[in-house]
């Protein structure tokens, strides 16, 4: 979860400031590196105190975060340790500051401190294990996050800084990175390296020298660039807000520039508006951000309670579901009104202590919160080995030593974790109804074993199985025991349109599906197809669906046409398309907002306003689209551990007719294999619709391969393209085509450029690089060419692929589509 890469920011801080500030001094915070011959690896196996550390988590500048085992407790900690080499005085304070500010705290949205101890090498902070990914990283991998998840992280950060700012501690490091979502949905604040405990006697000199700047300067407000020692709880507040425009937007207020610059303009510039990037935010939930950002710290709120008070208000106005939990939870919390004495008498006794508290406060330094730790008489360091509570997979693990593995989700579910869609299952459920299709049931009482509940009712034929699925009014699971045609248009009953049908072969088994031609019938200005989505699920799971078309249609056609809230999945299945021609592609799935009319009586109001594809270890092939995405609507694309080889690309769209910077589509796909002839992103401009849609892809681990360009913008029917004086603006690019993610690979023989601009009289290449700043949040991307003999595709027959394997000997491990897991394409 946490890097260890070191933090950019602080980086260019040391070689920026010194020069160009003349008003700071001369000092600039340095981190020494681990020396030669300190082997922290070394410490793998072996015993600090009763700890026994198992892996190494993560290392930074000068220490690292170990995996370890309380042998005492029996109970896993996160040891963060450094070398007594770097024993310097200043940095040493930091570091038992450190554990002094956590070990003041108890909360559940902080990480506890258990321990601190030193060896004849090592001194050692022990803190609580925590197993998750921190919000930069799940920015970086999966985009900008919901309002609801957002909303839902701010607030218990607030609450915790509240318990924090009770104790007299001040964090002065909120970002994203310090942040770690766990398992059980909670976010948790970490690392207290640069904490301060607010009732230190100045006269004693702060850990921080004056004048010094501390803090991540995407992050940090503009009284603690002044002086650390300035910054109180509304500088965390400020810090904050600053996260919370991360969550929301995917970068920080001001992503561009030197440190020096970001520090002048965390003072006098206020960053873009968020409504830029998505129009999904509230003005209350605005005029919240303003709030925590004003430059003032008079201007902002004065403790995290009110802001926390004010996100729960929030969430009850903007009917966010997840956050209201916290809402209820507070109001169930709150204490009941008290009576006049009940209210005065902690008062008066308060006055009687007062004298004995001025006299006690007049001899001590410091008051500890809680029981003081044990002080040991280490000097004091400052270190950058990530965050402590840090969980990535053990580097022993991790061929590649990279920090960003992908950690354990979260267990539930939330707006954050969407689960997939649910298949067909063989438990009974008294709101499902199951039914069989087998024209040859000889086997039925084998065949009834599989089934716990009553005997299903069986059908011939899956048109007749359909036929009857759409007279229920419940779910519907339909079991196939044999090959089987669909002849007919499956449509949704008017009455129940958001009904789920899970179609899939029989247990151990797997069975065709093949679909004649007169079963993709449809009426006028509306999508042909075979099956209609109206904000219901479909799913295929087990099955081989094989459909030969005619080489003209007169209208657009789809294996699944869907209005806006519906969810299709595939699982375990392979798909074949064959026949059409180059120039009437059909597609997997069409999302359809526009053109059709809801069925008679359709009541689905409540349907979410996204449309939802799932594809787990699935191998498609033909010719063929996979999605025609219409821009009204919002689609989120999830593929993971699949192989694609289509003749058209993978996302098509219909371009926008006003600016929309928000995501319009997103797309998450993992350990995949993407071969497309034609671009794998293609969005087609109009005079009407001159505007490209934003579109967020997630990838890691994936081979992308077949089309010259990743990207095209086809604006040839445009006369006067008006967006076109922006083509060139690379920056701006970014904004539209936001490609970020993992290990990926792109097949230089074959992709030349990342965007292609296609004009009216004329094509504009945008070259692919990976120092380009559109692939900025590609990590390990590679271009090469991946294949050890190219193969021939034939845009006419790619209904004839096979899964290829592709040994990439230089990147040193497997990405792409597991080819030892993929169904099996049919030999009938």
């Amino acid at each position: 979860m946490a890097s260890s890469e070191e933090d950019p920011d602080k980086t260019e801080i040391r070689n920026d400031l010194g020069a160009m500030n003349p008003e700071l001094p001369d000092e600039v915070p340095t981190v020494p590196h681990v020396p030669q011959g300190t082997d922290l690896q070394a410490l793998v196996g072996s015993s600090l105190d009763h700890y026994q550390i198992e892996s190494l988590v993560g290392q930074g500048g000068m220490g690292a975060v170990f995996r370890a085992t309380d042998q005492r407790l029996d109970r896993l900690v996160a040891v963060k340790v450094v070398p007594i080499l770097h024993r310097k005085a200043d940095a040493m304070r930091r570091f038992r500051i450190e554990a002094q500010s956590a070990a003041k705290l108890d909360h559940p949205n902080i990480a506890r401190v258990y321990n601190v101890g030193e060896t004849q090498q090592w001194n050692y902070i022990v803190f609580e294990f925590i197993e998750g990914i921190n919000l930069r990283q799940l920015i970086l991998e999966r985009g900008p996050l919901s309002v609801d998840d957002a909303t839902y992280f701010t607030c218990q950060v607030a609450e915790a800084l509240q318990h924090a700012s009770e104790r007299g501690v001040v964090h002065r490091d909120i970002k994203p990175s310090n942040i770690l979502l766990a398992t059980d949905g909670k976010a948790k604040i970490v690392d207290m390296g640069l904490a301060r405990t607010t009732a230190l006697d100045r006269s004693q000199g702060d850990q921080t020298a004056s004048g010094t700047t501390l803090g991540t300067f995407d992050y940090i407000s503009p009284e603690q660039a002044h002086d650390p020692r300035e910054a109180d709880v509304r500088s965390d507040i400020y810090s904050l807000g600053c996260t919370l425009y991360f969550l929301l937007t995917g970068q920080p207020p001001f992503p561009d520039g030197t440190a020096l610059q970001k520090l002048l303009m965390h003072g006098t510039k206020m960053p873009e508006d968020p409504r830029l990037f998505r129009d999904d935010l509230s003005d209350p939930l605005i005029a919240i951000l303003k709030k925590m950002m004003a430059k003032k710290p008079r201007d902002r709120y004065q403790s995290p309670e009110d802001l926390a008070s004010d996100l729960r208000m929030l969430a009850k106005l903007d009917n966010l579901a997840w956050s209201s939990d916290l809402a209820e939870f507070a109001m169930a919390q709150r204490p009941s009104r008290r009576s006049w004495l009940e209210a005065l008498l902690p008062s008066l006794l308060c006055l009687t202590l007062i004298g004995a508290v001025t006299l006690w406060l007049w001899n001590a330094n410091q008051v500890d919160a809680v029981f003081p730790i044990p002080k040991v008489e280490i000097a004091s360091v400052s270190i950058d080995a990530g965050d402590p509570t840090t969980l990535t997979k053990p580097l022993d693990n991790n061929p590649k030593g990279d920090p960003l593995v992908a950690p354990p989700k979260p267990q539930p579910e939330s707006p954050l974790e969407k689960q997939p869609l649910a298949v067909a299952s063989l438990q009974a459920d008294a709101n499902v109804t199951e039914l069989l299709v087998g024209d040859n049931l000889d086997d039925l009482e084998t065949l009834q074993s599989l089934f716990s509940d009553e005997k299903p009712k069986t059908f011939k034929s899956l048109d007749e199985a359909l036929a009857q699925a759409a007279s229920l009014t419940t779910d519907c699971r339909i079991w196939i025991a044999q090959d089987c045609n669909l002849q007919k248009r499956w449509r949704p009953p008017g009455a129940e349109p958001s009904r789920s049908i899970a179609i899939r072969s029989i247990r151990d088994k797997r069975y065709a599906i093949r679909i004649d031609d007169s079963a993709v019938s449809g009426r006028t200005g509306e999508y042909s197809c075979c099956f209609e989505l109206d904000g219901g699920q479909l799913s295929f799971s087990d099955v081989d669906i094989l459909w030969n078309l005619p080489a003209s249609s007169p209208t657009p056609k789809a294996l699944v046409a869907a209005r806006p809230g519906s969810r299709f999945a595939m699982e375990n299945a392979t798909l074949t398309i064959s026949g059409p021609s180059a120039s009437s592609l059909p597609s997997l799935l069409a999302i359809d907002a526009q053109n059709r009319d809801a069925p008679a009586g359709a009541t689905n109001l409540n349907a979410p306003r996204f449309s939802d594809l799932r594809i787990e270890q699935c191998s498609v092939r033909g010719d063929c689209d996979l999605v025609q995405a219409d821009p009204t609507d919002r689609l989120e694309i999830r593929i993971r551990d699949s192989w694609f080889a289509i003749s058209g690309s993978m996302v098509v769209s219909q371009a926008l007719r006003t600016i929309q910077r928000s995501p319009r589509i997103r797309v998450e796909i993992a350990d995949s294999t993407c071969i497309s002839l034609k671009p794998w992103l293609r969005i087609q401009m109009s005079n009407t619709n001159p505007y490209p849609v934003a579109v967020v892809r997630v990838a890691n681990q994936c081979i992308f391969a077949g089309a010259k360009s990743l990207v095209e913008w086809d604006a040839t029917d445009c006369t006067d393209w008006v967006f076109a004086s922006q083509v060139k603006k690379l920056d701006d690019l970014g904004r539209w085509v936001d490609f970020r993610g993992l290990d990926n690979a792109y097949d230089g023989g074959s992709i030349e450029e990342l965007i292609r601009v296609q004009m009216s009289m004329s094509s504009e290449e945008l070259q692919i690089d990976t120092d380009s700043n559109l692939l900025r949040n590609e990590l390990g991307m590679e271009v090469l060419g991946v294949w050890q003999q190219k193969p021939a595709w034939d845009p006419l027959n790619m209904h004839q692929s096979t899964p290829i394997a592709i040994p990439l000997g230089t990147l040193g491990f497997d990405i792409g589509a597991p080819m030892g897991r993929l169904p099996e394409f049919p030999n009938r």
